[in-house]
């Protein structure tokens, strides 16, 4: 991240940034990505990762410190349906992060990437513990604690007490430790034992005003973001800055034969071939290797707005870049070696070209080539398109319609299947709603989701349905966003649906799996286990696109980079222009 701070007080739960839109990548990417789960979108491909700008890719993040925490959005139809623009937007809407303990104004917002971030970057991080090993190194410190006498607990830094308790110190942490990142989490000294994490401490905000830069002028619905008193903006700075992460254009090409030797009766595509959804919010030009990616907050939701834009994008200087983050040495570097860095180190300006009104819209033009290029797209659309043909709904447009889900002994859906929102926590729950499975037909992860359930098994679960409903494991609120979220999305099966006449509500009876994508520090299901969970509200399920099958992997959906207006043109330096033909 590149540090990100608090302008204001923020109590728990409140919103420390405007909502984001997530992206979902396929394939392994390097890069300032997250775990998938944080935002849904596990289920998109067996291998998924998530880009959320904003406070997601802005902000630091080291666990100890962590004071902010998202909270997944909504899946919604966005992007949807059978139109010219389906599969051209992101259905990952409204991931927003809010404050896990009270922020001062000027303090700094620590952000959890998931556990996977730092898991898959262990040459660039190292060994560091995680959530799992932070709540080991808990574990053994508080039964360390017990056993140590008064004088060794009450000993200060430099207490030669302290020091003549080292050597057992570190005896302990050797002996009952086998883990690295766990041995990492707890403290070296004695002395540091006792010692709580420092928060740091806030920056004043003249600071701020004078070595930072705002990055929340718009709201998520794009528009122009200023208190009431405020006059309507006027031609010049939106005060938005755009940072970029560069990535190769080679990485936006999905070419896939999805494996399906051994998972007959599960609905999965043989291939897929497409191209990655986020090019669509990427800079480019057509004679580059590299994209740009703009990651500040609601970078996302600026539209097209052809020749009635109201704003454009234009290079800083340092007249408007305090921070000295562009480095403008880069616009003279080819892309290659641009590539090679490993870090950000681009900026723009959203700046407006007339008066803005609150609450007016804020648009930039695409350039003329991303025009045709969508004209073309929509004259293709045209031709190929069946008014009469059948649409079969979308997991984001059940979702919104779908208010009672059908059991597997009904009609099924097609190319959808059902998540839950639920925490299974051993040993609490491995005693309840248990049916042995047969080693030969375990089913966990992606697989569990396009499960189809032949006669004979659809014979046993109805035998075995009165059982299951008097002895499945209770759903359990754990209230919030500890319950609806995405560490806790996991794939079920709706066998059972029931009406509680004193809630007025619809409870289900589901069979839950575990995730392959999901948080490694959550226990797990045992896979020779059928799961079974009751009295589970319609909020906590929803349904998911199988694997490979969600609009944004539509094979013709548009893609495009988002580029220049001709009076621009040199907006994209010549250094960069390294495709030729």
């Amino acid at each position: 991240g590149l540090g990100l701070f608090a302008g204001v007080e923020h109590e728990v739960g409140a919103s420390v940034a405007p909502p984001e839109i997530a992206h979902q990548l396929l394939l392994q990417f390097d890069g300032e990505l997250h775990s998938s789960y944080v935002s849904g979108g596990s289920f998109e491909a067996s291998f998924v990762e998530s880009l959320i700008p904003g406070v997601g890719m802005a902000a630091n993040s080291f666990l100890p410190l962590i004071n902010a925490r998202s909270v997944m959005g909504s899946i919604d139809s966005a992007g949807t349906g059978d139109g010219p623009g389906a599969g051209a937007f992101s259905a990952y809407h409204d991931t927003t992060y809010v404050a896990e303990t009270p922020l001062e104004a000027g303090s700094e917002i620590f952000a959890d990437y998931g556990d996977n971030y730092f898991r898959g970057r262990p040459d660039e991080y190292g060994m560091i513990p995680l959530e799992q090993e932070f709540r080991d190194a808990d574990a053994i410190m508080a039964k360390l604690w017990a056993a140590l006498p008064p004088a060794v607990k009450d000993a200060d830094k430099d207490d030669a007490i302290g020091t003549e308790w080292q050597p057992f110190w570190d005896t302990i942490r050797a002996l009952v430790v086998d883990d690295e990142r766990t041995y990492n989490a707890l403290p070296s000294s004695v002395s540091e034992i006792k010692r709580a994490a420092t928060k740091g401490n806030p920056r004043t905000l003249d600071w701020l005003q004078s070595n930072g830069l705002c990055i929340d002028t718009l709201d998520e619905d794009n528009r122009a973001f200023r208190r009431p008193e405020e006059v309507p903006l006027r031609e010049g700075p939106l005060r938005l800055a755009k940072r970029f992460y560069l990535f190769p254009r080679s990485k936006y090409l999905v070419k896939l034969s999805i494996d399906t030797e051994g998972n007959q009766g599960h609905a999965y595509p043989q291939e897929v071939h497409s191209q990655q959804l986020i090019l669509n919010y990427c800079c480019g030009h057509k004679d580059s290797s590299m994209l740009l990616f703009p990651y500040s907050s609601t970078s996302s939701f600026v539209n097209h707005g052809g020749k009635e834009a109201n704003a454009k994008l234009v290079w800083t200087n340092e007249e408007t870049d305090a921070t000295g983050f562009h480095k403008k040495d880069w616009m003279e570097r080819r892309p290659k070696e641009l590539l090679q860095e490993g870090r950000t180190g681009l900026m723009m300006m959203l700046v407006a070209t007339r008066a803005i009104a609150q609450d007016d819209e804020v648009t930039i033009d695409y350039g003329p080539e991303w025009q045709a290029a969508w004209e073309d797209h929509v004259v293709g659309w045209s031709t190929r398109h069946d008014p009469l043909a059948r649409h079969s709904l979308t997991a984001s447009e059940l979702n919104e319609s779908e208010d009672r889900i059908r059991t597997v002994f009904e009609d099924s859906y097609e190319s959808v299947g059902t998540a839950c929102h639920y925490r299974y926590d051993a040993p609490e729950d491995e005693e309840q709603g248990g049916i042995n499975v047969d080693p030969d037909n375990e089913v966990d992860g992606d697989e569990a989701l396009g499960l189809v359930y032949d006669e004979p098994a659809l014979d046993r679960l109805g035998a075995n349905l009165p059982w299951i409903e008097d002895q499945a494991a209770v759903w359990r609120d754990h209230g919030g966003r500890r319950t609806v979220s995405g560490d806790n999305l996991i794939p079920c099966k709706v066998v059972g649906r029931k009406e509680d006449e004193s809630l007025n509500e619809t409870l289900y009876t589901v069979r839950v799996f575990n995730s392959r994508n999901g948080p490694r520090h959550l226990d797990q299901i045992p896979t020779n286990k059928e799961h079974y969970v009751k009295d589970v509200p319609r909020r906590a399920i929803l349904f998911v696109d199988l694997p490979y099958t969600s609009s944004q992997q539509k094979e013709g959906a548009f893609r495009h980079e988002i580029g220049f207006p001709d009076d621009d043109g040199d907006l994209w330096p010549q250094a960069w222009k390294d495709v030729l033909g």
